[in-house]
């Protein structure tokens, strides 16, 4: 078998023969069945890995990483309810400051460096003015 990746419950297995994935797929799906576990059927698939593949929130293909749409979208709607809560006076900037350096970190794993700068530059927090 040429290579393989994992990471906890997660693994990926690669080659060059569609016959020998199919192969380890059968022998694969044994061990788990003797421990009363099962492979997800839709997640147990082959393909071409230039098409790439959604693993730990990323997506990854042969020459980059990405991030998952998903992702994304998830952290703008985070970011705007972090600016509503800081407007308010509900949250630290300290604790917004953690938030976006926890993400950015994640981010950073993949090819993003244009995407961050995207988001990061038209960032801002500003509290409400008292009456």
């Amino acid at each position: 078998m040429p290579g393989y990746v994992r990471y906890v419950d997660n693994f990926l297995v690669f080659s060059n023969d569609k016959r020998e994935l199919d192969n380890v797929r059968s022998h694969v799906g044994d061990f788990p069945e003797t421990r009363r576990l099962h492979l997800h059927p839709n997640k147990s698939v082959i393909f071409p890995v230039k098409e790439g593949i959604r693993f730990l929130g990323y997506r990854v293909f042969p020459t980059h990483r990405l991030l998952v749409k998903d992702n994304v979208r998830r952290f703008r709607r985070r970011v705007r309810k972090m600016q509503l809560k800081y407007s308010e006076g509900k949250m630290s900037f300290e604790e917004i400051r953690q938030r976006l350096t926890s993400w950015s970190g994640h981010a950073m794993q993949a090819d993003t460096y244009q995407l961050r700068r995207r988001l990061f530059g038209t960032l801002r927090f500003q509290r409400a003015k008292a009456e």
